[in-house]
């Protein structure tokens, strides 16, 4: 039986105080040192819509690197020479801090200090030189590829405006760029060839007279007078800013432990997701840099937790919640009506998720239990109800379960088939999302007065309970089911989707049988597989080139780092401290070690590669992968969890599950308008708890420690200011002060105490089907590569320019800037023969490469090579072209060109593929604006002389997910992403024939 001891008055130890803990200053995390040569990427935010990104000890030569604002990118590089010199970059010492990067060049004796300026989409760099030299910058802009791409709007002796012409009529957009020094400079000298550099329009190189001090800046602005940095002074003046509104925003969370890797690591953590806190489309929360810098509902609300709550930051979590609000489906007439978007940019807004609307209810409850904002939920309110009656109208079954469609799940990928892993139409997580959004609302509509519809909820809630209970449950191993399939069997798959709906209400648990059947499958010491590795479909590496396209993989096998936030909250609660302390020491090495400094990526290869790493992939700053590791850390390592009653009265419950090694450890939680200073020493003889708050009134609060397989718990009336709890291990006795009045004790035995949970096993020697290719055969790069002799000229044929309006003369191209005229326009198509081989060559007016894909040579342009030699074939262009060959033509072959090659027969059957490596695979040349490749004489007919030809051109869609894709449609009005001039269906998506 556990004992309780009253003595008076003991001592608060003091954050600062804490013995054992570490001395970082608590407003900066630790900067990162790298030595020349380092190819860690680093990145940040303006807190706007812009972000800068670059390569520590290299220079930019990723289309992602440089200045991009409101997805668009500005500004590419300054060049920097000193005395003639150029700053190899790749020779620099680096330190990364949370406000800027810094490149130390000990040759020169020159630092460079590089950094954005909060909301003003600018970024500064100062130079200093220990003696004085001379300077000679060359900046490098975007929006185009030639120096006609710009239009001059200013020429002054320190500073130079130009007009981006491509982003003069596009929404959203910045067209106006300025770059300026805090020194005059001359204008000439030759550019030689510059380092790096993928992509970029050179304007000119300058020349500094002599100084030991020069301040270079760009900035980009919707018109030529919202231009705000005058002067240096100016510039200097916004960067103090910045750095204090960092230090000030990380003073609000510092942690000291035992451990000052974790210290630090926490401390980044913090940094690098506020930064991802962005004022776009009001406040929101970037899901990830560089190219999901939009705000997406599902990840913006898994990730909030972490990213406002337990900072404290409850100002910005109430405008986030009220901004998505607005953004609402208000339309009863839509299919999608309640729910908030699926992504929110400022060029659109689609709702196509079924669970973003549930997340974003579950944390307005989540807000109201950390401030007891009872005003702001009833003000929600209409929300929530808006919400609910949609999802009835239009997705709610017979049972009251909640349908969707195969994509609109987490798991969402899509390919030109669809998506990539269909897990229509009820979803395992869904459901329990679904039934805590049914309570929340239940609960706040009693709250509003609304009785009759918390009674109605409630019959639902209660009509879906019964079904989950009944057909999600497998009666074989007691594991919840994945998904039900539209004629409601259920999917068998093994995934980790049953688990990553933390709970959040107190009737709710995780789902111990789901854990102790699917963890030995699914997690591993690198995080959680997306798909167990004896699934057919699995994937085991995000990027195989040559087998399948990134986005096959993307939930079929590889991991996720938000996914193990879930993973370990259950792994804790189910005593399995191993498993728990495994997974987030492997992401504390991340943020350390790994990937770009001081954050977290998207996610990892399930296997490791030849060399035994692991490698890291998607965006290198992911949102809820930070979200979930902090509130993880708060919530459940250290386990501090504000609640709020019936009667919405507030209480704390310290509930902490302390990771191996981890003896000492001093916070800051933050709850119902007061701060509470946490301190937990762990030693052999007793666990110690010291708390300090702000007011004074009566809370009720909870200490559970787990000791020795026993749960050890004291509940009590808190009434002062400062508190220390003391649990003696050997005595089983608590110790507390007079101010703690009113205790409750308990000590039970741990549920869990003697089931040991094993984690997944990586077996390499697996045969796994997706390497071993698709049913057809694949090309090799030596076979597709053209070059040596050609043979011998089977078709030579031309077709005019500027003829890529489709079948009425009035297509238009999308209005991405990316989208340049004539890259849809051919002009000539050339055959030769010989024993081995077709080469073939297509020239088209333009052709572009955004870099997004380097391995292709080129992007966006998409063409159809249609061969007839017999009269039955094909008669339709398929890949979504819309439209029929002439009449008197039809396809014995099939030839589709973008990003890779297929080759279909008669009957549409693959016969062959290609699927380029890397760039030395490419076949587009965008300098020569042609497409060249081989393919091999056996997949086409023996007599090719009296064979007619001709080619279907469009633009490309990938879909996101690179590969060969499709035809991109083209709409009545053009949008950035679509073109427009279609008439009816008929019209198709083609641009241009030619037709010899």
């Amino acid at each position: 039986m556990t004992k309780i001891a009253r003595v008076p008055g003991l001592f608060f130890l003091g954050l600062l105080m804490f013995t054992g803990c570490g001395t970082r200053d608590p407003e900066s995390p630790a900067p990162f040192t790298l030595p020349p040569g380092s190819e860690r990427e680093v990145v940040y935010t303006d807190k706007g819509d812009a972000f800068w990104m670059t390569r520590t000890g290299g220079f930019q030569d990723s289309p992602w690197h440089g200045l991009r604002a409101a997805k668009r990118p500005y500004f590419r590089d300054f060049i920097i020479y000193a005395n003639g010199n150029l700053l190899d970059r790749e020779k620099a010492e680096v330190t990364v801090t949370a406000d800027r990067l810094i490149r130390y060049y000990p040759h020169q004796k020159i630092t460079t200090s590089w950094s954005l300026l909060d909301t003003s989409r600018a970024l500064a760099v100062m130079i200093e030189a220990q003696r004085p030299a001379e300077f000679q910058i060359v900046p490098i802009l975007e929006g185009g590829n030639a120096l006609s791409d710009l239009r001059p709007i200013i020429s002054a002796p320190s500073a130079r405006m130009y007009e981006i012409k491509a982003y003069a009529e596009l929404p959203a957009s910045y067209p106006y760029v300025k770059f300026a020094f805090s020194e005059s400079f001359t204008d000439g000298g030759s550019v030689e060839k510059l380092p790096g550099r993928a992509g970029g329009i050179t304007v000119g190189k300058f020349h500094f007279s002599t100084t030991k001090n020069l301040t270079a800046w760009v900035q980009v602005a919707d018109t030529p007078s919202a231009f705000d940095l005058p002067d240096t002074k100016v510039v200097i003046e916004r960067l103090s800013q910045r750095k204090n509104r960092i230090s000030q925003r990380l003073a609000r969370t510092p942690v000291q432990s035992n451990n000052p890797e974790l210290d630090q690591a926490i401390a980044w953590a913090h940094a690098s997701l506020d930064a991802l806190v962005m004022n776009q489309m009001g406040v929101g929360i970037y899901a990830g840099l560089p190219w999901f810098d939009e705000f997406w509902g599902r990840d913006l609300f898994i990730t909030f937790p972490g990213a406002v709550l337990v900072s404290g930051g409850f100002e910005t979590a109430r405008q986030i919640l009220a901004e998505f609000a607005r953004y609402q489906d208000q339309y009863p007439a839509s299919p999608t009506y309640g729910r908030i978007p699926n992504r929110a940019q400022p060029t659109d807004i689609i709702y196509n998720t079924t669970d973003g609307t549930p997340w974003f209810i579950r944390e307005m409850w989540d807000y109201y239990r950390y401030t007891g904002d009872t005003e702001f939920l009833i003000q929600m309110y209409p929300v929530m109800k808006r919400a609910a009656l949609g999802a009835m109208k239009n997705w709610v079954d017979k049972d009251g379960l909640l349908t969707h469609d195969d994509g609109d799940t987490w798991m969402d990928a899509r390919g030109p088939e669809g998506p990539w892993s269909p897990r229509g139409n009820r979803a395992v997580e869904i459901q329990q999302l679904w039934l805590t959004q049914l309570e929340i609302t239940g609960r706040v509509a009693g709250m509003a007065g609304d009785g009759a519809f918390a009674k109605r909820i409630g019959g639902v809630k209660e009509q879906a309970q019964r079904a989950f209970e009944a057909l999600f449950r497998d009666p074989q191993t007691g594991r919840l089911y994945d998904h039900l399939n539209a004629d409601g069997t259920p999917d068998l798959q093994i995934r980790p989707n049953a688990l990553l709906a933390p709970p959040l209400l107190q009737e709710q648990a995780f789902d111990w049988q789901t854990f102790q059947e699917t963890a030995p499958k699914l997690v591993t010491p690198a995080g959680i597989l997306s798909l167990a590795q004896t699934d057919p479909n699995f994937h085991p590496f995000h990027q195989a080139p040559g087998l399948y396209v990134k986005d096959a993989a993307y939930h079929n096998g590889i991991i996720w780092m938000w996914n193990a936030g879930p993973w370990m909250s259950a792994a804790l609660e189910f005593g399995q401290l191993k498993m728990a302390d495994t997974l987030f020491n492997d992401l504390t090495n991340q943020l350390l070690q790994r990937g770009a400094v001081g954050t977290m990526a998207e996610v990892s290869d399930a296997w490791p590669q030849s060399d035994g790493e692991i490698r890291l992939s998607g965006t290198i700053s992911q949102a809820w992968s930070l979200g979930e590791y902090l509130r993880v850390f708060y919530q459940d390592i250290l386990g501090f969890r504000p609640e709020l009653n019936a009667d919405a009265q507030p209480s704390i419950t310290l509930r902490p599950r302390l990771i191996s090694g981890l003896t000492h450890v001093a916070f800051t939680g933050y709850a119902f308008h007061d701060s509470f200073t946490v301190e937990y020493t762990n030693g052999d003889d007793a666990f110690i708890v010291s708390v300090q708050r702000q007011n004074d009134t009566a809370i009720p609060l909870t200490m559970n420690a787990l000791i020795n397989d026993m749960i050890h718990q004291i509940s009590g009336e808190w009434k002062s200011r400062e508190l220390v709890v003391r649990f003696e291990k050997a005595m089983r006795q608590w110790t507390v002060p007079e101010s703690f009045t009113d205790q409750a004790i308990t000590a039970t035995e741990f549920q869990y105490a003697d089931s040991s949970v094993a984690m997944c096993t990586i077996d390499t020697g697996m045969d796994i089907p997706v390497l071993a290719g698709p049913g057809h055969r694949l090309l090799d790069q030596d076979e597709v590569i053209a070059s040596g002799d050609s043979g011998t000229l089977l078709l030579d044929a031309t077709d005019p320019t500027g003829d890529d309006a489709g079948p009425r003369g009035v297509f238009t191209y999308p209005r991405n800037q990316q989208f340049q005229p004539g890259i849809a326009d051919i002009t000539r198509m050339r055959i030769w023969e010989n024993e081995v081989a077709l080469t073939f060559e297509l020239a088209f007016q333009n052709l572009v490469d955004p870099g997004w894909h380097p391995e292709y040579g080129y992007q966006l342009t998409y063409a159809a090579i249609g061969l007839d030699v017999r009269p039955s074939g094909l008669r339709q262009v398929g890949k979504n072209a819309g439209s029929a060959f002439p009449e008197a033509f039809t396809a014995n072959r099939l030839l589709y060109v973008s990003g890779g090659i297929q080759i279909v027969d008669e009957s549409g059957y693959i016969l062959a593929e290609y699927i380029p490596w890397d760039e030395s695979g490419a076949i587009g040349n965008v300098g020569e604006k042609t497409v060249r490749f081989c393919i091999p004489r056996e997949l086409f007919p023996a007599e090719l002389t009296e064979a007619k030809w001709l080619v279907a051109v469009g633009l490309q869609d990938d879909h996101g997910g690179a590969g060969l894709g499709d035809f991109r449609a083209v709409e009545a009005l053009a949008t950035e992403w679509t073109g427009g001039g279609k008439k009816d269906g008929t019209d198709g998506n083609v641009y241009d024939w030619l037709m010899p």
